[in-house]
């Protein structure tokens, strides 16, 4: 769980509440589960499956395999059990199960399948149909936000990515001691082919070129070449995987956070980063490519900075004018608090979520 940040958030509001949980996952990488095993009596982990890797062609494979595991171990349920399921690939099979065992599903749609994937033109139309079909079908469907559907009903819930109330004050809490000189960037997360390395890379070197010497903090798993060079780098300082508590620390260290979304892939275009609900609490301003079309109102709102993705010297044209001017950092600081409103503390939207499942299970909204 602790590397699906909606899930690890989850399971700790579930654990602060003394609600027990069982958690069962794909272990693709050989050891994770022993090496990032959650800490707590109240939770207990499993794998169901193992193997394929991420972002493999392997892993793609195993996508039906999956889906036939959480399709039986779902029938295996007891009556009336509550199953939260990340990805349609999860809620699908589990729904079915669910139709024949009396489970109530809840759909948390934290990155649409059918934007994640591309298949020929019928295959794809058959895909989206039966997203939706998915849900209307489930007890909730939860989504980060509404740009990537073209659909909505009464059962579709708004949840956003935010920060837990405790990780926030407590990153608020930590004395911070930031060099006077060089502006600082942050790259955390999911470092690989699409979010950006790349162009960080090249905007390094015209930096440098230019005289303007930046720190570089990053955090988080990289899987691909580019991230590597970037970690290799002389100005970067790797601080490896990271408990969101530490790498919500982070933000306060830095001036910039980097979010950058290849916009080949199509979810891309409509991200939902947990690092923007970050950086709105922390008072981080960042940096996003402008073809991302859900980060046009921090923009429009000088809370944010964009530039085109495949452009690096627009990227080291904005970290130059930030290090020369640091009034602009300021200025975006207290823009950023104009969406505090609309990014409540995750366990305050888990409160209205929890009390819904609860009205479903009982209401038996899970049935045809």
């Amino acid at each position: 769980m602790r590397k699906r940040t909606r899930l690890a958030k989850m399971a700790r509001y579930l654990e602060d509440r003394g609600i027990a949980l069982q958690f069962l996952g794909w272990e693709r990488d050989k050891g994770e589960l022993a090496r990032l095993a959650w800490n707590g009596d109240l939770v207990q982990e499993r794998s169901i499956l193992r193997g394929g890797g991420y972002a493999t062609r392997a892993a793609r494979v195993m996508y039906p395999v999956w889906m036939a595991v959480v399709f039986f171990r779902c029938l295996a349920l007891p009556r009336g059990t509550v199953v939260w399921c990340l990805g349609w690939e999860t809620a699908f099979p589990a729904r079915i199960a669910g139709a024949v065992r009396g489970l109530s599903i809840v759909f948390d749609d934290a990155d649409r399948f059918s934007m994640l994937i591309r298949l020929p033109g019928p295959m794809q139309r058959v895909l989206v149909r039966l997203e939706q079909w998915t849900s209307r079908r489930c007890s909730l469907h939860l989504v980060p936000g509404w740009s990537r559907y073209e659909w909505r009903h009464a059962r579709m819930n708004l949840l956003r990515n935010s920060p837990l109330r405790a990780d926030y004050e407590h990153a608020l809490s930590v004395a911070q001691h930031r060099p006077d000189t060089g502006i600082a960037l942050y790259v955390n997360g999911w470092i690989a082919w699409d979010t950006g390395s790349r162009i960080v890379l090249k905007a390094l070197d015209i930096l440098k070129e230019r005289g303007i010497h930046c720190r570089l903090i990053v955090a988080g798993r990289v899987a691909s070449n580019d991230g590597e060079a970037l970690i290799s780098r002389s100005e970067a300082d790797f601080k490896g995987e990271l408990p969101q508590r530490k790498a919500l620390e982070l933000y306060r260290a830095c001036d910039l956070a980097l979010t950058l979304y290849d916009p080949s892939v199509p979810i891309n275009r409509h991200a939902e980063s947990n690092k923007w609900g970050d950086c709105v609490f922390l008072e981080t301003p960042f940096v996003v490519n402008s073809e991302v079309e859900t980060a046009a109102k921090f923009v429009s709102a000088g809370a944010a900075l964009s530039f085109p993705y495949n452009e690096p010297a627009a990227l080291a044209d904005i970290v130059e004018s930030v290090a020369r001017d640091p009034l602009i950092l300021d200025r975006m600081r207290k823009n950023l608090h104009h969406f505090q409103d609309e990014y409540q503390p995750f366990e305050d939207q888990l409160d209205v979520v929890f009390s819904e499942i609860m009205g479903s299970a009982s209401a038996g909204l899970n049935k045809d």
